[in-house]
């Protein structure tokens, strides 16, 4: 498992990050993706014209390469 020792930005405090969760939940974002995007018969350009992002961002959220922000999250 990778972890990082970091500072929390928030509150000053030193801690170890575990890693694979971020990981873990990219993985599990992208199938839902995946999904439902073949649930409503969509490919991933019609869901980025729909949801105003770039094609290459749904990509990267199906391939479990990042997830979305919160922001981004919503439009989806």
């Amino acid at each position: 498992m990778p972890q990082a020792k970091g500072r929390s930005p928030i509150t000053g405090v030193t801690t170890d990050v575990d890693m694979s969760v971020r990981a873990i939940r990219k993985d599990e974002f992208a199938k839902r993706l995946y999904n439902l995007l073949l649930e409503r018969e969509m490919n991933q350009s019609d869901l980025a014209k729909k949801a105003g992002l770039g094609r290459d961002s749904i990509s990267q959220y199906v391939r479990a390469i990042n997830v979305p922000s919160p922001k981004s999250l919503k439009k989806i």
